[in-house]
């Protein structure tokens, strides 16, 4: 018997198309299995090319860009200097310029007191700032600017424009004489500060650290650690002057300012002054001739020599008195001179 091959073929079709039915049903099954399984992960890998594509167009053009720096708040600091710490320019993104952390930069500047950033409409990021007025500045081994919270910085490029409008202060190296300094300066109004050209000590018997002040329109101001702020009227008193190189005196018991002659011009005839072996007078810290002073007992009369003459008080080379006696020392010094000293009064 003669079997044909096509009718095998087609008696063992119906099997295959069988097989080949559950093959697919499992593959099918598969794919769904496996679609659901990694369908979260595509959709959010979709919603984050999709973002990242709007993002990267957006970032593409100019309005995602910071359209001006605005700063408020600044006297003495300039605009472009408060700019530059920000970092922000034009170039910057806008969302990505965090307030924080620009604050954070701007607060390094030592004469920034407090810094707030914000955004603002039409891509505007807005800076305002708190400054700390300086009030003076000085040459000792560099330049320093002295400001009003007791800080003493260094001078550099960026503070040049406001130099002209603080005092040169001379002086005042003690530190409890500088902090006195600073904390009256801080009570004195900021325009008067601006009139003021220079500070200095002037050494009076009755206060050693009187503060001398020159203004800017050539007239003199004496006053007192206690009593500076009494300068804040000072305008009021010049308005009355006729002439310049007048010197008016802060009174702090009475709080009052007067006008009254210059010391220089009160001690010319009445005042003697040192002068070492080349004839040249000697001077102390603060630059002022060494005036000459007399050993007095303790009735405070003059001890004379057995010559007659008031024994001077001897001082070292830079001005300062040596072997300067209390009552009963000098005393003691007349009941010891050759010749009984004789009492002169004053």
């Amino acid at each position: 018997m003669v079997i044909n091959q096509d009718e095998i073929l087609n008696d063992l079709q119906p099997q295959n198309h069988g097989v080949n039915e559950v093959f697919k049903r499992h593959n099918q099954k598969l794919y769904e299995e496996n679609f659901n399984k990694y369908k979260k992960l595509i959709f959010r890998l979709s919603i984050f090319l999709g973002i990242f594509f709007i993002l990267g167009s957006y970032f593409l053009f100019d309005r995602s860009k910071v359209n001006v720096v605005v700063v408020e708040g600044t006297d003495f600091l300039t605009k472009d200097y408060i700019i530059n710490l920000s970092e922000v320019s034009d170039k910057s993104i806008y969302y990505f310029t965090i307030p924080f952390l620009v604050e954070n930069k701007i607060n390094k500047s030592e004469m920034v007191d407090s810094v707030k950033v914000s955004y603002q409409q039409n891509n505007v990021i807005k800076i305002s700032v708190n400054e700390i007025a300086p009030v003076g500045y000085r040459y000792v081994d560099a330049a320093e600017i002295l400001l009003s919270n007791g800080s003493i910085i260094p001078l550099k490029s960026d503070y040049m424009s406001f130099l002209s409008r603080v005092p040169l202060i001379t002086g005042f190296f003690e530190e409890e004489s500088e902090y006195l300094l600073i904390k009256s300066l801080s009570k004195v109004d900021q325009e008067m500060i601006e009139n003021i050209s220079e500070i200095k000590q002037y050494n009076f018997d009755y206060d050693p650290y009187t503060l001398e002040i020159f203004m800017r329109d050539g007239n003199y101001f004496f006053a007192s650690f206690y009593s500076l702020e009494l300068i804040n009227s000072y305008n009021l008193i010049a308005s009355k002057l006729i002439t310049t190189n007048n010197c008016i005196f802060a009174d702090e018991g009475l709080k009052v300012a007067y006008k009254k002659k210059c010391p220089w011009d009160e001690v010319k005839s009445q005042l003697e002054y040192w002068k070492n072996d080349n004839g040249e007078f000697i001077l102390n810290k603060y630059g002022d001739k060494v005036v000459i002073h007399y050993l007095k007992d303790e009735f405070d009369n003059y001890v004379l020599d057995e010559n007659g003459n008031k024994i001077p008080i001897p001082v070292n080379e830079y001005g300062e008195e040596i072997g300067v006696l209390d009552k009963e020392e000098t005393q003691e010094v007349i009941e010891e001179l050759p010749i009984e000293g004789e009492l002169l009064p004053e």
